[in-house]
């Protein structure tokens, strides 16, 4: 997994009449998936949405806020303030230093080591994982809930568990459970299920427009089984239809 310098060095301000379409020409090039899913308009949203963050971090150099872009599709909308990426959160809010370049370099390290250690150099972790999801399904938690869906996530995608470790584990568990019931989710296969999206996807994807069917079919009538049922095939589809996709490009 590279994001490669010259990527985050192209521009020098957002405020230039330039910055916006380059920004977006950037993403599309480097992201097809990602823009294949969102289309024009929402590459467009994902760079408005990366000036106005990055902004709450006093981040405004568009080399910096191309970086804070990148990290959105790549680890999710809401990466900031994301419970599984803490250094996310570390390396913006560092009191150390005021100087945004200093930080975006720190978080720009920082994503690296991760995206190496979690997703694989080639994507090889992910890839497996994904693969994984499709070919032998998780089931539904059996047993006492906590344990049995910690022993669900190790198996879905061991090198994210070894990140998180157990202690964080049964974290994204307690946030997911409570998440999940805000929208009326309180079964152990509807709420397997949300936690599993958490872990795979980010904690925000039921918020993040990569994932608009998520919020779809959270939101749709029916029954909580049927919800559920409509998530979990939303989620599939998705699934199936990104990994038929080129990743050509992608950083």
């Amino acid at each position: 997994m590279i994001i490669r310098q010259q990527q985050i060095d192209t521009f020098e301000d957002t405020g230039s009449p330039h910055f916006e379409p380059r920004a977006v020409q950037h993403l599309k090039a480097s992201f097809p998936r990602h823009g294949a899913f969102l289309g024009d308009a929402g590459v467009i949203g994902v760079v408005r949405y990366a000036v106005e963050q990055a902004g709450q971090y006093g981040i405004a150099k568009a080399q910096n806020v191309q970086l804070f872009a990148d990290l959105t599709l790549l680890l999710g909308r809401f990466f900031d303030s994301d419970p599984q990426l803490p250094w996310a959160a570390a390396a913006l809010n560092d009191s150390e230093t005021t100087c945004q370049n200093r930080r975006s370099q720190r978080l720009h390290g920082e994503a690296m080591a991760y995206l190496n250690r979690v997703r694989g150099t080639k994507n090889e972790f992910i890839d497996k994982a994904q693969e994984r999801l499709l070919t032998d399904p998780v089931a539904p938690a059996c047993g006492e809930f906590g344990p049995a869906v910690l022993m669900q996530l190790q198996r879905m995608f061991p090198e994210k568990y070894l990140e998180l470790g157990e202690a964080g584990a049964r974290l994204l568990i307690a946030g997911g459970v409570e998440r999940a019931a805000r929208y009326g989710i309180e079964t152990p296969r509807g709420r397997l299920l949300y936690i599993g999206l958490m872990y795979l996807l980010g904690a925000g994807f039921d918020r993040d427009p990569l994932f608009a069917w998520a919020g779809e079919a959270l939101a749709s009538g029916g029954t909580e089984a049927e919800r559920v049922s409509r998530l979990h095939e939303f989620a599939v589809t998705y699934l199936k239809q990104w990994r038929a996709l080129p990743a050509r490009g992608q950083a």
